[in-house]
């Protein structure tokens, strides 16, 4: 029922809780009392105008809001909107929030890479790497009234919204003045709302994730918040601040998420044990292929072993396989305080797994296993 009630929305404070939480630009670990006020549970009472749904879902978990300020509605802030356009930028006042979510969305913006790129601006402003001389006499201060004022100079790239449109990476590069040191991406791609460092398995799947730091393509910090897997053999919770178990995870979550994604299925299905099993039996009911649990995650390791290629003929490898160098350093409260991912320990077991070398290219051999040999480097 939390899903129909409250959306995404309504684990905030769990993932707060968790020391998961995106939190000044990924400074802090703990933000009790501020997560309650942003939370769903805390936002609908005061905004909710209707549930809607994807086809035929009885769910319904995204929500339409009033928007603050007019007559007209919009979509409801999701859990990602919340954490980046709200924890991120400590932006704790619901009205500013939702005035923000509606905006990205006026502008087709994302919300993830939007809110990394205030939150990146703020704190450069606050460290003197960013004047008012750069930013038009605007003063960029923690909190929503910043957020809202720079969503359209973004969105219509106009004075310091120009340079912000970039991202963070592309930004970081023409500021220069360490400003590389805030910026918080894997591969040009600002992470999503989910800590590396309050559940270390993400830490491998955003550093190897073909998009960078996306973290649809590995959804491991389900299984440390309980979610069983039967299909795989994960029925108790997995400590989310130890390393070494996590590359089997990282593989086995990379290549299942690899077929479930391409099939358009709800990552919410997870949750409900929608295994490799069930998938196959579906692909039997609809497609009429007569596939099992092994064929689907042999297509899985395919299609994430294609990503990887394209990517190796773009010049990506294991120096690649990086985390920025804030998801380097320990929180310094909450319940991830001081906890960093062994990626260096993590990253030769995985390549292994994988069946890549050393620089994390993938060998012939194990292309030639998958059937794909001939798009071999």
């Amino acid at each position: 029922m939390g899903l129909h009630n409250f959306g995404t929305s309504g684990g905030v404070e769990a993932v707060e809780m968790f020391g998961d939480l995106p939190i000044k630009n990924w400074q802090l670990g703990s933000w009790k009392e501020q997560a309650k006020k942003i939370a769903g549970q805390t936002m609908q009472p005061k905004y909710l105008h209707a549930h809607y749904a994807c086809n035929a879902c009885p769910i319904r978990c995204a929500k339409i809001y009033k928007i603050p300020g007019g007559d007209h509605i919009g979509h409801g802030p999701e859990y990602e909107s919340i954490a980046m356009l709200g924890a991120n930028c400590l932006n704790d006042d619901p009205e500013y929030l939702v005035q923000a979510n509606h905006a990205c969305d006026v502008y087709g913006m994302d919300v993830m890479s939007t809110g990394h790129s205030i939150a990146f601006a703020i704190e450069a402003f606050e460290r003197g790497i960013l004047t008012e001389k750069d930013t038009g006499g605007l003063k960029l201060e923690w909190g929503g009234p910043t957020v809202v004022k720079l969503i359209p100079l973004i969105a219509r790239r106009e004075g310091i919204g120009g340079l912000l449109a970039h991202g963070v990476r592309k930004a970081a590069e023409i500021i220069g003045k360490g400003a590389k040191e805030l910026a918080v991406e894997v591969k040009g791609l600002e992470i999503a709302g989910h800590d590396p460092r309050g559940h270390v398995s993400m830490s491998l799947n955003y550093a190897t994730a073909a998009r960078g730091g996306c973290h649809l393509e590995g959804l491991t910090y389900f299984l440390d918040r309980g979610v069983t897997a039967p299909d795989f053999g994960y029925m108790t919770p997995l400590d989310p601040h130890v390393s070494d178990d996590k590359p089997p995870v990282v593989f086995t979550m990379q290549n299942y998420l690899s077929v479930f994604n391409p099939l358009g299925l709800c990552k919410f299905l997870f949750p409900g044990r929608v295994g490799p099993k069930i998938v196959a039996s579906w692909q039997k009911a609809v497609c009429g292929w007569d596939s099992d649990m092994d064929e689907v995650m042999a297509a899985g390791e395919r299609i994430f072993n294609l990503k990887r290629l394209f990517n190796v003929r773009q010049g990506i490898s294991r120096k690649d396989d990086v985390l920025p160098p804030r998801m380097v350093v320990g929180k310094p409260d909450g319940k991830a305080k001081g906890v960093v991912a062994d990626l260096a320990g993590m990253l030769p077991k995985y390549y292994e797994l994988r069946g890549w070398n050393d620089s994390g290219i993938p060998t012939r051999e194990r292309l030639e296993k998958l059937g794909i040999a001939s798009y071999a480097p």
